[in-house]
């Protein structure tokens, strides 16, 4: 697969300063996925498997740098569909006591400001929440 990257500009914060920064995605040559943004004076590069994996590490190893995007979002979950054939490029934002649809897929990169979170565990909580709640009806 050949290098191919697009930008978007995202708010990134970190501790109380922020600003919109250029944040580059796409696929290297071994078909991994790729995230690069400079922020803060620092350059930042995560290639893993996916999309979700990349942003997943990006949290774990920088628990005080936030996206603000789709990706950051507390109720933001992947299927396993969409990790194994979209390289999760979309998740789901998952609402309690409703199963997901369609109209609930949004691009992973998409700007967003509320319900921010940097723990991975934080949005397993909530997807393992909202399972449960289907359980319930």
């Amino acid at each position: 697969m050949k290098s191919a990257f697009e930008k978007t500009m995202l708010k990134i914060s970190k501790g109380s300063n922020a600003g919109f920064f250029p944040v580059y995605f796409g696929y290297v040559d071994n078909d991994q996925c790729q995230i690069s943004f400079e922020c803060f004076d620092m350059k930042i590069c995560i290639v893993e498997d996916n999309f979700w994996d990349c942003l997943s590490r990006l949290k774990k190893q920088y628990p005080d740098i936030l996206l603000h995007c789709k990706g950051y979002k507390r109720n933001a979950y992947p299927s396993r569909m969409l990790l194994q054939m979209g390289k999760a490029v979309k998740v789901y934002e998952y609402k309690l006591g409703k199963q997901a649809t369609f109209e609930d897929l949004v691009f992973i990169f998409s700007p967003e400001d509320s319900e921010l979170t940097s723990s991975v565990d934080e949005q397993i909580v909530f997807f393992n929440k909202w399972i449960n709640s289907l359980d319930n009806k």
